[in-house]
């Protein structure tokens, strides 16, 4: 789950430390066929960064092969253990570590962690049987309707999502098949068999992330320990970063899927990848693997970024750098990072709620750093130790600074509330007059949330649109194509207007003895307009007027 809003905050706050990366695509042996060709991961990374270690927190690759947001759900348990290894194999060849490849799925994790889970999961779990509960009755009602179902739609249930936790026999199969996986990659792949492969399972105590950095510091604790090892950890998790800087590694990066912030970040996604030459270079890969082999699942998914840990430290060490001033006996940048990471906890984390007043959308870090720059010098010490012990008489220097506002942010969130909250009011009420205006909707599709032509409102449920997507199934003319009907329509009522008006307007020339063709093109014949015409057979016939027409009829002649 990691810290919501800090990897937004923080890609926002320093933008340099985003890059994307450029992947070589898989091919395929011929053009028309469907076998994949042999991938050669002992080249050179085409995204210009070798990696030692690679390190993969597999959970945050079972939940979306599991339940993909944007696809099918896969139909068995050993479709979404293939899935889980096919992206492996994706971000194998996207890194291609040299030294190390270390596999962890969470387990059983600490007492914090593990009360917050299991108040989300009965919460999911509940939902889950609501709606069934819902859709089941939607679909019993449809049947006395006259609706026909198929069996597979009847005996149709959503998949389960918290069996993924450590000691369900989902978790153990899945366990088995990646060490099947591991195996048969190492005995028939040359650049998986030149690393170290570690596999640690949902058996071995700990969430996947801790796993990981436990090992980099046993790592660094070996005499023989490279310093210079070039570490690549793939997750999901926002926290990861706080790990990463917490190991003090020179070279470490943060792998994850490309994440877009509405439109605005789309197109300032798009206009990065344009200046910084990714997108040039990723089309030529593209164009290289052929049209056939961009139709394959591995060459269609998300874009991969990498946060830049050691641009991180260079943005932290120049927004602190007043900080290499103090009067303290040991100045030192690494206890400077760790005090950061401290602060970061009082916005929240897996364990622990952000305080009240502490909101990254509010803007919580930045007033942080700024107290804590203001008040370090006063403090004679650093917050933390080289031994992660606490000076817990600093923290209540800060958290004092904190109380200050508290009633001020507490004061602007209230008033902020009411005003959405009256927002909120003012365009259900602004809806419903739209919906009820000339009775163009039904009352009992008001209660059920669907508005005009069978479209589900905005505040529509889980049975609503099913409802909806049901009515709307033998439509024969869809939504998009009935909306550009009824302007054809209109065009047509038009067109008929004026060819009535050409008519009348030719009408009138021809009693004058006038040049019809003319009337064609549009040319003055020194005639009354076409509205004039209009209005006057409208009134001699309102008034029955007989003698008046043929009187001007005869004038005209």
């Amino acid at each position: 789950m990691g810290v919501p809003a800090f990897y937004r905050w923080l890609s926002e706050k320093y933008p340099k430390i985003v890059e994307d990366v450029i992947e070589d695509r898989v091919h395929l042996v011929h053009e028309a066929g469907s076998t994949r060709a042999p991938f050669d991961c002992t080249r050179p990374n085409p995204s210009n960064l070798e990696c030692d270690n690679l390190y993969i927190d597999m959970n945050g690759i079972i939940h979306p092969c599991s339940h993909p947001e944007d696809g099918a759900q896969p139909k068995t348990e050993e479709e979404m253990y293939e899935n889980v290894c096919r992206y492996v194999d994706r971000l194998f060849r996207a890194v291609r570590p040299r030294k190390l490849l270390y596999l962890a799925i969470d387990g059983v994790a600490p007492r914090a962690k593990m009360n917050q889970q299991r108040a989300r999961r009965f919460k999911g779990a509940q939902e889950v049987r609501e709606n069934a509960e819902t859709e089941l009755e939607v679909k019993r009602n449809l049947m006395e309707a006259g609706h026909q179902f198929t069996e597979e739609e009847l005996a149709k249930t959503a998949w389960d999502s918290n069996v993924i936790t450590p000691g369900t026999p989902f978790m153990l199969k899945l366990s088995e098949f990646v060490r099947f996986y591991v195996r048969k990659r190492i005995s028939t792949d040359k650049s998986w068999r030149k690393i170290a492969v570690i596999f640690s399972d949902a058996s071995i105590p700990g969430e996947g992330e801790h796993k990981i950095i436990t090992h980099i510091r046993h790592q660094r604790s070996v005499s023989t320990y490279n310093p210079n090892l070039v570490h690549v950890l793939h997750g999901l998790d926002a926290d990861l970063i706080m790990l990463a800087l917490a190991t003090h590694e020179l070279h470490f990066y943060i792998l994850r899927e490309e994440v877009l912030f509405g439109w605005r970040g789309a197109e300032e996604a798009e206009i990065r990848k344009h200046d910084n030459g990714h997108a040039d270079a990723q089309r030529q890969l593209d164009d290289a693997a052929g049209v056939e082999a961009m139709k394959l699942p591995e060459n269609k998914i998300k874009s991969l970024q990498r946060l830049s840990i050691p641009i991180l430290r260079e943005y932290l060490a120049n927004e602190f750098k007043e900080c290499e001033f103090v009067p303290f006996k040991e100045v030192s940048f690494e206890r400077l990072v760790d005090d950061i990471v401290f602060l970061c906890f009082f916005v929240g984390n897996d364990f622990l709620p952000h305080l009240p007043s502490m909101d990254i959308r509010d803007g919580a870090l930045d007033f942080l750093f700024n107290v804590y720059k203001r008040i370090l010098p006063s403090l004679g010490d650093y917050i933390t130790s080289d031994s992660g012990n606490v000076n817990l008489s600093h923290v209540d220097v800060i958290l004092a600074e904190v109380g200050g506002i508290e009633d001020y942010i507490f004061n602007m969130k209230h008033q902020n509330e009411q005003h959405d909250k009256e927002k909120r009011r003012q365009m259900d009420e602004r809806r419903k007059r739209n919906l009820t205006r000339d009775g163009q909707a039904p009352k009992a599709d008001l209660v059920m949330g669907i508005a005009r032509d069978g479209v589900p409102s905005v505040g529509a449920g889980r049975a609503t649109k099913l409802l909806a997507s049901i009515q709307n199934h033998n439509t024969a003319v869809p939504l998009g194509k009935k909306q550009t009907q009824e302007r054809k329509e209109r065009e047509a009522q038009c067109k008929s207007l004026e060819e009535n008006a050409i008519a009348a307007k030719k009408l009138k020339v021809e009693l004058a003895g006038g040049d019809i063709k003319k009337v064609s093109k549009g040319e003055e014949t020194g005639s009354s307009s076409d509205n004039e015409v209009v209005d006057e057979s409208t009134s001699t016939t309102a008034n029955g007027d007989d003698d008046g027409k043929k009187k001007k009829e005869k004038e005209k002649i």
